[in-house]
């Protein structure tokens, strides 16, 4: 799909099929350059649009936040900024308009791997003048035009709409406070582009920009705190993910270190003597009832979900990425406060300690041993043993924790802790490193996985891997996981492989990643190929291809919201996801 990037704006010759905005509440989904779908991450569905006669457009321009579609005679364009709750919609060259859509105003409620629920609220429909209320949840507001014609039958709603001067103006706003959507996109792309790094090419500014846009929008109310959301296909129930935030985080800190700090706070929660979840849901009474009640009739979800608020229980990967996080915050800001905030009964400290000693039930041979379950971020697959990836998650959260230890007067816990990670960074090195191929195998458990996975970078990035056995590893990855080097897989150059050669065991997968290429087991990650160029950045390795190619592939293909993970013989993930936009951090220590 030809494209092409003016300051920072994303211009193609025809219409592109998904597009999202996305402010603290909002999230508007529009298919073909036309309004599909309105949620809010506090209740839910509110509109789902049926009809809108309108031509498809044959050219998009596309910037954060915002948007214009131009068809034959006629254009319009959406509005909006990531701190408030409305969504702004003008035509020029439309005397009249005719749409119709549905308002189920439904909110769905999922368990892991388990079935869908919804809450619907009854639709009440008020109407005053050129405003449309839609039982208090969304309001509809004509600014400029008339309403000719309202039918409702059940959820539907038709309306006609009339502007003698050609020109309509239409809000969808959750919130009553008027304001200026267009001055706002403009101020909120100022912002982002006042944060960019300088001195990038056309692409690398557009991503930069669209990678402040990802992380910041993604801040969202969650009915009882605000938390990062972490994208598209995964709000609701509402919830926030350890593994996804940290990401996310890394590239705000510079920015919003205020949003980290909050986001550290609403995770401590969920911080438990045995473990952490993959997220933390912020569910209402009545969701907390009906968790419950499936607990009680499904042993095993009450297993998987062991308390109220946890999105699917001991994730080994999450408490090492929450002590990570807290270092990294506290490294930046000098907030050594944060340390001693008391969430529940302990103070976030405490929650570290908790971290440690929980991950002391699994460490043998001074490595952390996973058990054989899917419970990290290769959550489709069953990987057991010594897995590199949480084996160098372990050890990086050691030694972090053993710093900010000392740095809170505590240096016998400090020193302790410390001489765990030297042992355990040791023996890292010893077991996990293949000298006959050159790299860190993926695991060594009920059978060595000894293919290249990708995310054993995190070694490298987190300073666990031996410079040689590190190096080693990125120029392996060059080699066999950068698509462009690699002929053994048929599709040409396409970005960065997840795995190569894929998982050798079929009963080890399950789900997206059961197919070779997909999800797991091959597809190209975003967040994933950021943190290998920031690998390769450390090394004066060439990392532009891995933090360029998947932005460059993603435009090729419409996707200007930054995608979770694709590949080119299955469909992609979802769209407008946080932790893709890590790129920023990298680009902020590449200039």
């Amino acid at each position: 799909m030809y494209y092409r990037i003016s300051d920072a704006q994303i211009v193609y010759e025809n219409c592109i099929d998904d597009y999202v905005l996305s402010n603290v509440e909002l999230i508007f989904h529009l298919k073909g350059g036309l309004p599909h779908r309105l949620f809010s991450s506090r209740n839910g569905l509110l509109m789902e649009f049926l009809s809108v006669e309108l031509p498809r457009p044959v050219r998009s321009r596309l910037w954060p936040n915002g948007c214009e579609f131009l068809g034959e005679n006629r254009s319009w364009s959406f509005f909006t900024s990531a701190w408030i709750r409305s969504v702004l919609w003008q035509l020029n060259g439309v005397k009249k308009l005719m749409l119709s859509f549905r308002a189920p105003l439904e909110k769905q409620f999922k368990v892991p791997f388990g079935e869908t629920y919804s809450f619907k609220r009854p639709l009440n429909v008020d109407v005053e003048g050129t405003k449309i209320d839609l039982s208090n949840s969304i309001t509809i507001e004509i600014l400029n035009g008339r309403i000719d014609e309202l039918k409702r039958e059940g959820e539907i709603l038709s309306l006609k709409l009339s502007s003698g001067s050609g020109e309509l103006q239409i809000r969808f706003a959750t919130q009553k406070t008027a304001v200026d959507e267009r001055a706002e996109n403009l101020s909120y792309n100022r912002f982002l582009k006042e944060h960019a790094s300088k001195n990038l090419s056309e692409l690398e500014n557009a991503l930069a920009i669209f990678s402040l846009h990802t992380a910041l929008s993604n801040w969202k109310d969650l009915g009882k705190a605000h938390a990062f959301a972490a994208g598209v296909n995964y709000s609701f129930p509402p919830r926030t993910y350890f593994r996804d935030s940290f990401w996310t985080c890394l590239s705000l800190l510079g920015v919003r270190a205020d949003l980290v700090r909050e986001q550290i706070l609403a995770l401590a929660g969920a911080v438990h003597d045995d473990g952490c979840p993959s997220g933390v849901m912020f569910l209402t009474d009545e969701e907390k009832m009906l968790l419950a009640q499936l607990k009680k009739e499904y042993p095993d979800l009450a297993a998987g979900v062991k308390y109220e608020n946890d999105w699917w229980s001991g994730h080994h990967d999450s408490g090492f990425l929450f002590v990570l996080l807290v270092s990294k915050y506290v490294e930046k800001t000098q907030d050594v406060s944060i340390l001693k905030e008391r969430i529940d009964s302990d103070t976030v400290l405490e929650k570290i300690l908790k971290v440690l000693n929980y991950a002391e039930n699994f460490v043998e041979k001074d490595l952390f041993k996973k058990p054989h379950d899917c419970l990290d971020w290769a959550d489709n697959v069953f990987r057991d043993g010594f897995v590199s990836y949480d084996a160098a998650l372990h050890a990086a959260a050691l030694r972090e924790a053993s710093k900010l230890l000392k740095m809170m007067n505590k240096r016998e816990q400090g020193e302790f802790w410390e001489s765990r990670y030297l042992s355990t960074r040791k023996k890292f090195n010893e077991l996990l490193f293949d000298k006959r191929k050159g790299y860190f195998v993926d695991f060594i458990g009920s059978y060595v996985e000894d293919h290249l996975a990708l995310d054993t970078v995190v070694s490298i990035i987190f300073d666990v891997a031996d410079e040689d056995k590190a190096r080693s590893t990125l120029l392996k990855m060059e080699k066999l996981l950068e698509t462009r080097n690699n002929p053994s897989q048929p599709y040409g150059d396409w970005g960065v492989m997840a795995v190569w050669p894929h998982y050798k065991k079929r009963s080890h997968l399950f789900g997206k990643s059961a197919f070779p290429y997909r999800y797991h087991n091959g597809s190209c990650w975003p967040y994933l190929s950021s943190a290998y160029a920031l690998a390769k950045l450390k090394y004066d390795l060439d990392h532009e291809y891995p933090l360029l190619s998947w932005w460059r592939y993603s435009l090729e293909n419409g996707w200007v919201n930054l995608v979770e993970y694709y590949s080119p013989c299955y469909p992609r993930g979802s769209l407008h996801q946080a932790w893709s936009s890590f790129a920023l951090a990298v680009m902020s220590q590449s200039r």
